[in-house]
């Protein structure tokens, strides 16, 4: 009935042309994802072109601007887009070589060893290199560090940006080994091989050498990653959380939030959420936040606070709450559809929420199900039941998800007891 477990090929692809046709091209590659033929490849071909233009387009403005950094990760994108040599991206680094080149060059930005730097025509030996360069991408992403901590990675040559460039060519494992070579002379190389082991899945390591980058060199924002904020975050996966909140310590937004966090993963509700609160207010747009409050008032079984900060939350970047410019959030809108349907309230915004996680996700689930179940339910319709009975049968006894189906269908329970043990 509704089509939870494999939603049609068909209704897939309408609905990557229809986030096409709005301009959302990621959500149309997501809704591709797995299928073959010549309709999907042509829709997901028509996404990436345009996922290529709107990032080129982004690096040459933020090269413009002089964001250097900026104009480096759109870059990669546009590479990543476009899966191979492409004129377009080939064009757009070109431009933004020389949009640098004719900005002021940071400080001792060619690197030692470079045989580019014995040219004396080469104002930036880097940025005269091929595009498709290694060196190129890690002389742009060193922008991203603070000036002191770029000038002590500069001088360790191109065998460090090589390893560097191992992270993003998706060899995590090989970084870790190669930048090991580095860490004991440079203390700042932890981080990269931080990153490396966090993609390899070695947490342990990417822990370790959080917290000797910070002792060494102290926390800072290198791009768009707080280190200590990172630190906190690894610390909450491996279930340290009292070390966590000792790490959680500075005035960036970042780092509070993972403070706010690991209040939560402790139990100090009240706490986490007065927190989230007060940061709200200085990041407005900053889902997670309200999604953290919404956890803790649920727990604190206010529940009717929970779907107000969610409600806030969904409508912080417009005043509508329905615009079509902004990403919708998937589990911001699957928390408060929940709590409506389970408490019976507001039944149309209910169902407009259910039709926008619907269209958000790449296949419906479990989750969509229970709130298909709800809705049923709600309607007094018979078949509630036998949906919520699948759901359940399908998730983890003991999950927060079963918890909440056999709390709506209380009747589930007593079926489950009445069952002779096998």
């Amino acid at each position: 009935m509704f089509g939870w477990f494999s939603p049609s090929n068909e209704k897939r692809i309408a609905r990557a042309r229809k986030f096409l046709a709005s301009g959302e091209h990621m959500y149309a590659l997501d809704q591709l994802e797995g299928l073959q033929g010549p309709e999907a490849d042509a829709v997901r071909a028509e996404a990436r072109e345009a996922l290529v233009a709107l990032n080129c387009s982004e690096a040459i403005a933020f090269a413009t601007a002089g964001t250097f950094a900026k104009a480096a990760e759109h870059l990669e994108l546009a590479g990543r887009f476009a899966q191979g040599p492409d004129a377009s991206v080939r064009a757009a680094r070109r431009q933004v070589r020389e949009l640098r080149q004719s900005a002021k060059p940071p400080k001792g930005l060619a690197l030692a060893n470079d045989p580019a730097i014995q040219d004396p025509e080469a104002a930036d030996p880097l940025f005269s290199l091929p595009p498709d360069d290694p060196r190129v991408a890690f002389a742009m992403a060193l922008e991203a560090y603070p000036e002191s901590m770029r000038d002590r990675l500069i001088g360790l040559g191109p065998d460090f940006a090589s390893a560097v460039g191992l992270i993003e060519s998706g060899q995590p494992a090989l970084a870790v080994q190669r930048l090991s070579a580095f860490v004991h002379d440079e203390p700042v190389v932890r981080y990269e091989r931080a990153r490396a082991a966090q993609a390899e899945g070695n947490l342990a390591l990417a822990v370790s050498d959080l917290k000797t980058f910070g002792a060494a060199v102290g926390h800072a924002r290198i791009g768009r990653v707080h280190t200590g904020a990172l630190l906190v975050q690894l610390l909450l996966a491996t279930q340290r959380r009292d070390e966590a909140l000792e790490h959680a310590v500075g005035d960036d937004l970042a780092v509070q939030g993972a403070r706010a966090m690991a209040l939560e993963a402790l139990g100090r509700l009240e706490e986490a959420d007065g927190l989230a609160a007060a940061l709200v207010k200085k990041a407005p747009r900053d889902l997670g936040l309200y999604k953290l409050m919404a956890r803790c008032r649920i727990q604190a079984d206010k529940r009717l606070e929970a779907m107000q900060v969610l409600e806030r939350g969904l409508t912080s970047n417009c005043n509508t709450g329905r615009c079509g410019s902004q990403a919708f959030d998937v589990e911001a809108g699957r928390m408060l559809a929940q709590l409506y349907l389970e408490d019976r309230l507001d039944e149309v915004r209910a169902a407009e929420l259910v039709a926008q996680v619907k269209a958000n996700v790449r296949q419906t689930g479990p989750v969509e199900a229970y709130l298909d179940a709800l809705t049923l339910r709600n309607a007094g319709d018979p078949e509630a039941q036998a949906i919520a009975a699948r759901v359940l049968r399908s998730t983890r006894k003991g999950s927060g998800l079963a918890v909440a189906v056999t709390r709506a269908f209380p009747a589930l329970l007593e079926q489950e007891a009445a069952q002779p043990p096998s």
